[in-house]
């Protein structure tokens, strides 16, 4: 039996906290604007990869935040230790002792890794606004319960400031110093009434004021990003009375800034979606419902921006949980894993590793999907995205729920 919705949705956005009792993280991979290099994380490393994936550099302990600059040329990440820059390094297989020195750290492909300021605790997930002025940060509190918070570091600045304490982990940027994020009511912490609102940062001690633009319930929001002046998202749109939450539904919405309207791009979808860079398609998690006669279905596909011509690419049951998320690399390819099948070998720890793949999408429309080329060609199997035994499906594919990609 699957637990509520929204504790399947913090459980699938946040795996470190369940890292213990076997859950698997998915492996990242943010590909420059160019192209031409890769910020890749497999368990707790972060990697900087060249275009043909060929590894140049370990950055470090990390379970994710990772952000290039527009000319390519400059990549944020946090790591829990210093960045070793010998390729051949064994990447460490234990995770990061509690309580590590988490620092905010540039590097320059072929250069060494710059610290910026310390964070504190470990990064979730970055994003870097429009004008190149502002990272936001989300960090997970080691100390005490697992409380999500936002940093804003000033590019150029020594430090970062702290903007959000009840973010409900959903965050990004929706223009020049403007940070959206699902921000939980302070009147009401007892439940997940919230709002997505926005926040023009400024260096001040003080409080910065909020924008509300949606009301939402922040348990069942996880994901937003920005499409062009508007805003995506994925949320229950709940009113009452209605259907228990765990028997609802996410669906992707459209916010449209100028009208301050609300539409339904798609409906039943995952937690997570991926806007290609020219804006034109959107990776996402495709949801069957379960009825009495079958089982939930729950596929990676794609759609156009405006939400037509929806196609199916992957059954996403076969992985019982998602290896790696997938990842644009440019307006037309993406990298993803390659298919799981029962006749797949385990290593000696259990785990089921993936070769990583670089697919085009082309022909007409968008049904048709092509291989390119193999990203992970002569990877050792502990650098590969993989599966704990764990996690591997125990029943025929299709039948349990994973994410979508998120970069």
């Amino acid at each position: 039996m699957w637990p509520t919705l929204g504790a399947r949705l913090i459980a699938i956005l946040l795996p470190l906290f369940f890292a213990g009792a076997g859950c698997n993280l998915p492996a990242q991979m943010s590909f420059s604007p160019d192209g031409k290099h890769i910020a890749y994380r497999v368990d707790d490393q972060m990697h900087l990869l060249n275009e043909s994936g060929k590894p140049l550099a370990r950055l470090g302990r990390s379970i994710g935040g990772m952000a290039w600059s527009k000319d390519a040329s400059t990549l944020y990440f946090v790591a829990a230790s210093e960045p070793d820059l010998n390729p051949a390094t064994r990447p460490a297989t234990e995770p990061a002792e509690p309580n590590s020195t988490w620092m905010l750290y540039s590097v320059r492909p072929g250069e060494p890794p710059v610290p910026i300021c310390k964070i504190d605790d470990p990064a979730l997930y970055l994003q870097i606004d429009p004008s190149e002025q502002w990272l936001a940060i989300l960090t997970r509190q080691e100390k005490g319960p697992n409380q999500l918070r936002v940093l804003a570091h000033r590019i150029g600045s020594a430090s970062a400031i702290e903007v959000s304490r009840r973010c409900a982990a959903a965050l990004c940027f929706t223009g020049d110093a403007r940070l959206a994020l699902v921000e939980q009511s302070i009147d009401d912490q007892r439940d997940s009434v919230g709002a997505i609102v926005e926040i023009n940062l400024i260096e001040s001690p003080d409080p910065l004021p909020r924008t509300p633009l949606l009301v939402v319930l922040c348990s069942t929001t996880p994901w937003l990003q920005p499409m062009g002046n508007d805003l995506l998202f994925t949320s229950i749109s709940q009113s009452l009375p209605g259907l228990p939450r765990e028997e609802a539904s996410l669906d992707l919405f459209h916010y449209t800034r100028a009208s301050k309207t609300l539409a339904t791009l798609t409906k039943n979808v995952g937690p997570f979606f991926s806007i290609s860079p020219d804006r034109k398609h959107i990776l996402f998690e495709k949801v069957t419902p379960k009825t009495e006669e079958s089982e939930a279905v729950h596929e990676l596909a794609i759609v156009n921006s405006n939400g037509s011509d929806a196609h199916a690419i992957r059954d996403l049951g076969q992985y019982g949980q998602l290896p790696m998320w997938p990842a644009w690399r440019n307006a037309g390819e993406f990298a993803f894993v390659e298919p799981n099948g029962p006749e797949r070998a385990k290593d000696a720890t259990g785990r089921t590793h993936f070769d990583v793949m670089l697919y085009r999408v082309g022909g007409e429309g968008l049904m048709h999907v092509e291989l390119v080329t193999k990203l992970s060609e002569g990877w050792p199997d502990a650098f590969k995205p993989f599966l704990k035994s764990e996690s591997q499906p125990t029943t025929e594919p299709s039948t349990r729920p994973t994410s979508a990609p998120v970069e």
